[in-house]
Parts: structure tokens; sequence; C-alpha cells
């Protein structure tokens, strides 16, 4: 199955309806989203995410300098057991989400924890074929000039 993904979309007619709207286009949201226009090509779906456009053509920030329009620029409390330092905790506005700074690289569990350790519905035969489904994923981008 291909899915078909639309980078930005900087306006929206007045008035459009959509069945489901999904705020929030990280790793959950974006597989909601995704579930959600594959149960019934009737349904439209709505994706939105903060977050200030990118270029779809420039290469992702994948473990470089995070700070800029995309990072919120997230600290922890205190630590005690740093000398009351601080840790940053990167994250990211915009489609995709934190994930974005992982560079969507995904590594499988071991068969042998999830059927050892993760309940029934979880198991390695249960979660198999999603895997492959990411793994297989290809994304057509529409043109960045589209509104």
């Amino acid at each position: 199955m291909r899915a078909t993904c639309l980078m930005f979309c900087t306006s929206i007619t007045n008035g459009q309806e959509y069945d489901f709207i999904v705020v929030g286009v990280g790793s959950g949201g974006s597989i909601m989203a995704a579930r959600l226009s594959e149960a019934d090509k009737n349904w439209t779906v709505l994706a939105l995410d903060r977050g200030s456009p990118r270029d779809p053509n420039q290469p992702d920030i994948i473990g470089g300098d995070l700070s800029g329009l995309h990072d919120p620029n997230y600290f922890s409390i205190p630590q005690k057991y740093l000398l009351g330092r601080l840790v940053r905790n990167p994250a990211y506005y915009g489609i995709g989400g934190t994930a974005m700074i992982n560079g969507m690289v995904t590594i499988a569990p071991s068969r042998h924890l999830l059927d050892q350790l993760w309940p029934t519905g979880w198991k390695w035969d249960d979660l198999f074929p999603y895997m492959i489904k990411m793994q297989n994923h290809y994304c057509y981008y529409l043109p960045s000039s589209l509104t």
C-alpha cells in the first residue's frame, strides 16, 4: 500500500470539513492519521502539527545542532546528583515530532524480549506485520509549492 505524505499546507479552505482531525503528528499521531485514512477511503483526515515550515528538499538534522525554530528548548528541573545542573531534553516541533531527531531510525526488539516480557497482543507475531509495514513504507512527497 502506498501512503501519500503532504509536508506542508499553508492554507485551508474556509468551511472545509474533515471526518477526523489529528493534532500532533509525531510518532503516535502520524500512525493514527495513517490508520484512519487506510480504514475507509471515503474518510478525510486532517493532520496538524505546530512548527515553522522547513524545506522538504533539505536533509533533516540528525544528531546535529537541534536548536532553532523547531526546538521548544526544554530543560529538566535542577538535578540533585548533577550539582543542580539542568539537563537539556531535545524535542522537535513539526511533522514527525521528536522522532525527527532520531532520523526515523528504528530497531526491532528481539522475539525473545517481546514473547517473554510483553502482554498478550504485543507479542512478536502480533507486531511483526507492523514492523514490516514500517520498513516498507515509501513516502511520496507533493511539491513544496502546493498550497
